[in-house]
């Protein structure tokens, strides 16, 4: 049997009370600590050939190597902040050059600030048969030929994921963009911007962190939701959290009701062809609108 750690509540206060540095960075460490056991299900359910490719991603987004797949230029945007790859993806890269090695260099910039499973593959309906979305979140200020240069590098990674029978749906992110609303259909399972907080409901509900910087809504205690930006701008302001450590893709004190309208109507239409995956969401809709204004 498993041994579970035991982990003590941590409380963060209000503006004006106290609020402690190591308190944020323990919930930082349990973010990764219970992303890191989350990806561990997912391994376990892929066949052993298909291992390699969860090994080895963050490591395709950080580095440019000729031999490594999804390589496609040097020029390629490459850099997540905080990341050293560990004895797996090592392993997998020396699975196509025999003399791979890393070598740890500090980056004046890094284009990519995180890369997230999210959707079934972070639910229970996630199976063998499931496709993988992949949130690729980048830097704001990459240029149109950057991110079209980007979009090719993950093209080509989806592409070297077919041939391990993995289907995969890479969705390049500017978070900036995202939290103002202004987003495009980015999971395969979303109808798009009528359901932009939902989608984003369904982001802090499934993703699963693979590498990068943590969102920073694990940051922000469910007391101070309603006060999420204002929150979030305190910790910055007084330097317990520094803005190069997060992600922000905006708070989530109330969804709309026309968005659980449109969701609900959009997954009645994707039951035609995946009946069990559109039930488990129409039951979802139903919870969520029977404890309108405030789902929990």
């Amino acid at each position: 049997m498993t041994e579970t750690a035991s982990y003590q509540q941590i409380h963060l206060g209000s503006p004006g009370e106290d609020i402690s540095k190591k308190d944020l960075h323990a919930i930082s460490q349990r973010f990764k600590n219970l992303n890191q056991m989350r990806m561990q299900r997912v391994q376990s359910t892929l066949q052993p050939r298909q291992h390699i490719f969860l090994n080895i991603l963050p490591l395709l987004f950080h580095q440019n190597h000729p031999l490594l797949p999804g390589f496609t230029a040097l020029e390629s945007p490459v850099g997540i902040p905080d990341y050293t790859p560990n004895k797996q993806a090592i392993n997998a890269a020396k699975q196509f050059s025999k003399g791979f090695s890393f070598k740890r260099k500090a980056l004046l910039n890094y284009p990519i600030q995180g890369i997230f499973l999210m959707g079934s593959v972070g639910s229970i309906a996630f199976s063998k048969t499931s496709d993988m979305d992949i949130w690729l979140c980048h830097q704001p200020s990459l240029s149109a030929t950057e991110i079209d240069e980007l979009q090719q590098k993950a093209t080509a990674v989806e592409k070297w994921a077919d041939s391990l029978g993995l289907e995969v749906h890479f969705f390049l992110v500017n978070s900036e963009t995202f939290s103002k609303g202004k987003n495009i259909p980015i999971s395969s399972e979303s109808s798009g911007n009528t359901q932009h907080y939902l989608l984003l409901e369904e982001f802090y509900r499934t993703a699963i962190f693979i590498a990068g910087r943590i969102p920073a809504w694990w940051l922000v205690p469910p007391h101070q939701e309603y006060n999420y930006s204002d929150y979030l701008q305190h910790l910055i302001d007084n330097r317990f959290v520094s803005e190069n450590e997060i992600i922000d893709f905006g708070g989530l004190s109330s969804i709309p009701a026309e968005e659980f309208i449109s969701a609900t109507l959009w997954h009645i239409y994707k039951a035609l062809n995946s009946p069990h995956k559109s039930l488990l969401k129409l039951f979802l809709m139903e919870s969520y609108a029977s404890e309108y204004p405030k789902p929990q």
